[in-house]
């Protein structure tokens, strides 16, 4: 693997890139289940709809590994309190 460095910005950038966009957002899970995707990409995405805290203990015993989730809910643990109270007002 190659890295290229520019050292006047302080940071490391690879010279192989993938971009990933993640969004925070409300949805009505209940009718949510089953398995997802794009036929034509051949995607087989496992829907599981779980609450909070059985996510977060779910990532810290590393049963979920995916990078974004782990980023999202790592992302989602730090802003909780924020998101209740926009979507809430608690």
């Amino acid at each position: 693997m190659s890295w290229n460095c520019w050292t006047e910005r302080s940071e490391v950038q690879p010279t192989w890139a993938e971009t990933t966009a993640l969004f925070c957002g409300r949805v009505d899970s209940t009718q949510a289940s089953g398995i997802q995707g794009v036929a034509t990409e051949h995607e087989d995405i496992q829907v599981h709809v779980v609450p909070f805290a059985t996510a977060l203990q779910m990532l810290a015993t590393g049963k979920i590994r995916f990078a974004p989730a782990v980023i999202a809910l790592q992302w989602l643990a730090l802003h909780h309190e924020e998101v209740n109270q926009c979507w809430l007002g608690s």
